[in-house]
């Protein structure tokens, strides 16, 4: 319970994908930036995250690598 301020975020991601007979392998690194996010968590199941921060995402397919930073501004978000 209580208010919870996001310090970090970190994700990693492996696919390996075939179509039409053709495989890939992708893979991909996310991390996030730049917060001034909090979500608070309260007695009865629910929650409330407001805020903002930055996540780039570095991506690779078959050698392929492209990165990416998208802003998540002014989020306003409830549920249980």
């Amino acid at each position: 319970m209580g208010e919870w301020e996001i310090t970090s975020l970190e994700n990693n991601t492996t696919l390996d994908l075939t179509v039409e007979g053709q495989t890939a392998t992708s893979t991909s690194y996310g991390t996030g930036s730049n917060f001034n996010y909090t979500i608070t968590f309260n007695d009865d199941s629910s929650l409330i995250a407001n805020g903002s921060y930055d996540y780039t995402v570095t991506s690779s397919t078959n050698g392929s690598e492209t990165t990416q930073t998208t802003s998540f501004e002014d989020i306003n978000t409830t549920g249980n």
